[in-house]
């Protein structure tokens, strides 16, 4: 399973979102289900399943799914699995 397709789990299982509403340029508020609140539950959803910890001034930035799949890569965390 590639990263964008993990990702793409997390987002459908914690957001509660249908598949054609997810893609890379999606962006913190551009849906009603992207909150704030829900930032965090996604953030948390991916530290577990990658076994990574994302710094607090790193949360700012993951303001799209392209910018998690950046953050995650530079985490060390590839195509299949954790880091």
């Amino acid at each position: 399973m590639t990263l964008i397709d993990q990702i793409r789990d997390v987002f459908l299982t914690e957001l509660g979102i249908p598949e054609e509403e997810f893609a890379p340029t999606l962006a913190y508020g551009a849906i009603p289900e992207w909150d704030s609140a829900s930032h965090m539950v996604i953030v948390t959803a991916l530290e577990e399943r990658f076994g990574i910890m994302f710094e607090s001034d790193e949360l700012v930035e993951l303001s799209t799914v392209a910018r998690i799949e950046e953050a995650l890569k530079a985490k060390g965390v590839e195509d299949g699995g954790a880091a």
